[in-house]
């Protein structure tokens, strides 16, 4: 027997992290209540450009060859995990207009496909969606029993007849938790479990050209300090990475620097306007890789905190919390991923 049917999964966090898991754990036949008091429109995944860039982000890390499999075999599970949820998965490649060294090198020595070419790098594993338009569609893919509600969990209790969770008007017990709640996390309380000074808020801006900008921009172009990416009527130029940061106040001066970076790696955009701005907090740990899977508070589990790699590794978590929950051993690549890799012990 399947042991997810009929059991009650609270997933407290509406990006992608916690929309992926409340899609697997629903596929698998458990009843999903996300809660989340602004449904994830305001989450860092929904403002993100949903790049899935295994290649890349290692190399640009100067990641070790252990963390850039892991990213391989994330990307992997992508175009499979799109088909089902119809996220209209874009695989298109992306650009680097960046100093072709030591990036060159670093893709060679991970063994990343890529051509040389006269404007920069080619790298045709890398693909995209739109993320907002994603959420959007996880959130209506919730079926039998399950759905979203606009509440803000405020403390989760440990029981031996399952999890409770607070919202403050409400209550809701559980088989399990899955706590995805992003750089917010800290603030909901779980009796035997420190979060706060192991996830940090890291704050990113990003800048919004109009249609137009398509013209200049037919896949993903990077640098080694932005992205500009195209999405259905827009370009977004992105992000900032500023640490320790929790709000999301969209600043002009902070807007300009970035597009002033997207015209020197795609002078067409010169002379072009953002029509919007959009700014989200990410959580990350100290190791910049999420959390996923049992926590030390029994019936709690995690899908938390993967810095800027939320939409690369979302498949990944996903399927190693469903099998954390279901008592089933998890993707081998996942010990990367345990939870309790920062204890002292």
């Amino acid at each position: 027997m399947n042991p997810l049917t009929r059991s009650h999964v609270v997933v407290v966090g509406a990006g992608v992290m916690g929309m992926a898991t409340a899609a697997v754990l629903g596929e698998r036949g458990a009843r999903v209540t996300v809660l989340d008091p602004g449904l994830g429109a305001h989450s860092a995944s929904a403002v993100a450009a949903g790049m899935i860039a295994p290649g890349l982000e290692a190399a640009i890390e100067g990641a070790s060859a252990e963390r850039a499999a892991l990213y391989r075999v994330a990307a992997n599970l992508w175009p499979a995990f799109s088909k089902r949820f119809q996220l209209g998965l874009v695989e298109d490649g992306a650009d680097w207009r960046g100093p072709r060294e030591p990036l060159a090198g670093r893709l060679a020595a991970l063994g990343v496909e890529f051509e040389d070419g006269p404007e920069g790098l080619y790298l045709p594993g890398e693909s995209r969606l739109e993320a907002a338009a994603a959420l959007r569609r996880l959130h209506r893919g919730l079926r039998g029993g399950s759905g979203c509600l606009p509440l803000r969990a405020e403390r989760i209790d440990p029981d031996a007849d399952g999890p409770v969770v607070h919202t403050g008007g409400e209550r809701f017990r559980a088989d399990a938790v899955v706590l995805a709640a992003g750089a917010g996390a800290p603030e909901v309380y779980v009796e035997g479990l420190r979060l706060r000074g192991l996830i940090s808020p890291i704050k990113g801006q990003a800048a919004v050209l109009g249609s137009q900008a398509l013209a200049a921009v037919q896949r993903t172009v990077r640098t080694p300090d932005i992205y500009v990416s195209p999405q259905r009527g827009s370009v977004i130029v992105g992000a900032t990475m500023e640490y320790g940061r929790s709000d999301v106040t969209v600043e002009p001066a902070a807007i300009a620097r970035l597009l002033s970076a997207a015209v020197e790696a795609v002078p067409a955009l010169k002379d072009m306007a953002p029509v919007g701005g959009a700014a989200g907090v990410r959580g990350a740990t100290p190791d910049g890789l999420p959390m996923a899977g049992a926590t030390s508070a029994p019936g709690v589990f995690a899908a938390l905190a993967p810095r800027r790699n939320g939409w690369l590794l979302a498949p990944l978590v996903a399927e190693a919390v469903a099998a954390a929950i279901a008592g089933e051993p998890p993707p081998p690549e996942a010990g990367l991923l345990r939870p309790d890799r920062f204890d002292p012990a």
